[in-house]
């Protein structure tokens, strides 16, 4: 039990450097995701089977995303143009290819949708004073409330492959 209590400690203190790197510097340090990868690696290494399934839809779904916004850029500027680092950063894409470790698909959908839609409100109110939303920030920050409501439930858990996260 301790060594989980750890797990979840240390993925909410990497969670927090990500958020706050991403929001104050628009660009998340190689670092912080491999600790992240390396803590999830871990943590489902030694705690929880592998679902190579679920891995493989969240995989899916990334793909599918990515198409479907290539598509939109290519129709909007007539022309097709690279999408990392100019509409979507890799970092964002890095945290989602580890996320798709973390959850089985029908949380990976809603976790994706919930965060995009905080996306999109962060980017109508600062639409402004920058063009750049903090993406990787605020999938970590969504990620630490996750944990954090599973501490309360007492499930400690840094990794949600059960339908609707374990904690509802």
């Amino acid at each position: 039990m301790i060594v989980i209590i750890i797990f979840v400690i240390l993925t909410l203190i990497v969670m927090g450097f990500i958020a706050f790197e991403d929001y104050f510097h628009k660009e998340i340090s190689i670092l912080w995701l491999i600790v992240f990868f390396a803590l999830i690696t871990a943590f489902s290494t030694i705690y929880q089977k592998w679902n190579i399934n679920n891995l493989l839809l969240n995989l899916g779904v990334l793909i599918f995303m990515f198409l479907i916004l290539k598509a939109i850029m290519v129709f909007r500027r007539r022309k097709s143009q690279k999408l990392i680092n100019q509409e979507i950063g890799l970092g964002d894409i890095i945290i989602l290819l580890v996320f798709s470790l973390v959850f089985s698909p029908l949380n990976f959908i809603v976790f994706l949708d919930v965060t995009l839609i905080i996306g999109l409100i962060y980017y109508l109110i600062k639409r402004k004073e920058t063009k750049k939303i903090p993406l990787a920030g605020i999938f970590a920050l969504a990620y630490n409330t996750l944990i954090i409501v599973s501490i309360f439930k007492e499930n400690y858990s840094i990794v949600f492959q059960d339908d609707l996260l374990n904690i509802i």
